[in-house]
């Protein structure tokens, strides 16, 4: 089991999503948090992300990026793993454009947590092996099951 087993669903799972910037993958990934979660305020994510991201770029590097956000009606840290249709620009510091996201929520008052998240999530990440799995994954089902089983 790893860091992905405890942030995200079959539901959270999203494969090849459509969008051509970031302002619409996040209002895709927002509304991706509030399925079968009614305090989560779509808008509040949408806006959270947008604003995290104006403070700078969360592309990692490598076709990845992890956009992130600290919200008031989240409850505990929640994530969804989504590939894209089309490579989007991220202003990664690498200049390759993303394919795949990880997007994480927290707490509000949820500081060292969600640096401790953030630095799990990285490490898998940076695995070449793992991104490889994921880019060729033919399901939302088959990357969960990528990403939660992956030791």
């Amino acid at each position: 089991m790893n860091i992905f087993s405890e942030l995200i669903t079959p539901e959270r799972t999203l494969f090849k999503i459509s969008g051509r910037s970031k302002k619409r993958i996040f209002e895709v990934l927002a509304s991706a948090f509030s399925l079968g979660v009614t305090e989560i305020s779509t808008k509040e994510v949408y806006e959270g992300l947008l604003e995290r991201e104006r403070l700078g770029s969360t592309g990692l590097g490598m076709g990845v990026a992890i956009p992130h956000c600290r919200v008031e009606s989240c409850i505990a840290p929640m994530g969804v793993l989504a590939s894209l249709d089309h490579e989007i620009d991220f202003d990664c510091s690498d200049g390759h454009p993303v394919n795949l996201l990880f997007a994480l929520i927290v707490p509000y008052d949820a500081h060292q947590d969600h640096l401790d998240i953030l630095s799990e999530v990285a490490k898998l990440f940076c695995q070449e092996n793992f991104c490889g799995d994921l880019r060729t994954a033919k399901s939302s089902l088959e990357m969960h099951l990528i990403s939660t089983n992956w030791k």
